[in-house]
């Protein structure tokens, strides 16, 4: 059985992905168990490609389905391991997200 300080000490090393959407200003949301703010992103499940993790996430976590596909603008290393893959859009609507539990 694993203790909870391991848990916490784990290192994330899973691969994640976000997308990044802009119309007119860029869509963030806040993560509700850190007060941060950040694009919706999360991690990319076995066998899944960057790009349909990062709409799979953003779709989860906002409700929102995009008129167009993300392109790539950014891999980042993430401090304990694994990488983040950035995708964006620049849109020609506004949505109106509907957040998840995750989110404030």
């Amino acid at each position: 059985m694993i203790k909870l300080k391991q848990l916490l000490e784990q290192k994330d090393t899973c691969d994640s992905a976000g997308v990044m959407y802009f119309y007119g200003e860029q869509l963030l949301c806040c993560l509700g168990t850190k007060g941060t703010w950040s694009v919706p992103k999360g991690h990319i499940q076995e066998n899944e490609k960057p790009i349909d993790g990062a709409i799979r996430e953003l779709s989860e976590e906002t409700q929102i389905i995009l008129n167009g596909t993300p392109e790539l603008t950014n891999v980042v290393m993430k401090k304990n391991g694994g990488k983040l893959f950035v995708f964006s859009l620049k849109g020609d609507k506004r949505y109106v997200p509907r957040l998840n539990h995750e989110h404030i």
